[in-house]
């Protein structure tokens, strides 16, 4: 994995697919952000912390900031982990989150048979782990909100003899997409007498948070999953009509949703990006591949810079008896096994100067370059 970057380099580090995807930024001076977590298979512990291990970094001290972009499992296995880890973060997640309802779902279906690794059972530990940082009187000992055009974290510092700014900006859920949210949160809670044993998703996603990261000159663009119906009051729409978020064009797109389409606005690359953005994904293999071939060639037809950190996994149909195969279409529909094909995209700069892109494990080029 090399050396770590320079005090005045950004790094944008996503891994995945395996067990969630996770972005790690190195936003200067050693200091560090996660943005959801991922563990690969085959490892117990999160990757980003296993990556700053490699690197010799005190990730208890350095890692600042701490982000859930939303609750699905697919973005969060491990957070937990790291959050009891890093000891000095502080915790975002959307704001959608806030409501009573969820904490009351956290406990419903926190201890239920199926959901023991789910995204809610992820929140029951960072909750938890709060409980002991306020215990302990740690100043980040309660969770912060994300909403749209937010500034979230900031830090200066001087790199031959001129400040260096990182600002990181929360960029949703929008004010309709949070409403939306908490009423859809509702839905989720079991009838009455039913057993809870896994948790339907709730969709579209519109309340996932989108970051905007601006480093001196270089600004990145993290879509997370945030999904656009041609809605205007909700979705990508309202983030690039916003006349409140940060002005300028960004150099590195995490493309949103795995590629998807129901995740494509055409204005982002038109109106966020720069010509030809360097441009990641995560891909997802649990349903339906994601990125089909046309998703991959919509991509390429807006640059030639695009990335993938693996290939969808094969899926082999599992032999099982028959009330075996009941159980589970009566709790979680289906079961497939999943081969994930895992890797790593780096991307480091210095402002003012040439970025290096590195790919390891499984990554690869979308584009054929």
């Amino acid at each position: 994995m090399g050396k770590k970057p320079e005090q005045n380099e950004i790094e944008v580090s996503i891994f995945g697919p395996g067990y969630g995807e996770c972005v790690l930024l190195h936003v200067g001076r050693g200091n560090w952000i996660i943005v959801d977590s991922c563990v690969f298979p085959g490892d117990t512990r999160p990757a980003p912390l296993l990556y700053l291990d490699k690197m010799n970094v005190d990730f208890s001290k350095s890692v600042k900031v701490l982000v859930a972009t939303h609750w699905h499992d697919d973005h969060i296995r491990g957070l937990g982990d790291i959050f009891k880890e890093c000891k000095e973060s502080v915790f975002f997640c959307s704001d959608a989150l806030r409501a009573d309802e969820f904490c009351q779902l956290i406990h419903i279906y926190g201890d239920s048979l199926i959901s023991g690794n789910s995204g809610v059972n992820e929140f029951g530990i960072i909750l938890k782990e709060m409980s002991e940082r306020k215990k302990r009187g740690d100043l980040n000992s309660k969770p912060k909100f994300a909403v749209a055009d937010r500034r979230i974290w900031k830090n200066i510092f001087k790199d031959k003899g001129r400040d260096i700014v990182a600002s990181l900006y929360s960029l949703s859920p929008c004010d309709d997409a949070i409403l939306s949210s908490k009423l859809d949160i509702r839905k989720l809670f079991p009838r009455q007498g039913e057993n809870p044993r896994a948790i339907p998703g709730i969709s579209p996603n519109q309340s996932s948070v989108v970051l905007w990261l601006s480093f001196a000159d270089i600004n990145i663009l993290l879509g997370a999953d945030l999904e656009e119906k041609g809605n205007s009051h909700k979705g990508w729409s309202v983030i690039i009509d916003s006349c409140t978020r940060p002005e300028g064009k960004a150099i590195f797109f995490k493309i949103p949703h795995h590629g998807s389409k129901n995740a494509h606005h055409p204005r982002v690359w038109e109106e966020m990006l720069v010509h030809d953005p360097i441009a990641v994904l995560t891909p997802f293999s649990r349903g339906k591949e994601l990125p089909s071939n046309e998703d991959i060639k919509r991509i390429c037809s807006n640059t030639s810079r695009a990335y993938s950190t693996g290939a969808p996994g094969s899926k082999k149909r599992l032999k099982r008896r028959g009330f075996v195969d009941k159980m589970i279409k009566e709790t979680v529909g289906k079961i497939k096994m999943i081969t994930p094909s895992s890797g790593h995209v780096r991307f480091r700069m210095k402002p003012s100067k040439s970025h290096t892109i590195e790919l390891f494990g499984e990554a690869n080029s979308l584009c054929g370059n």
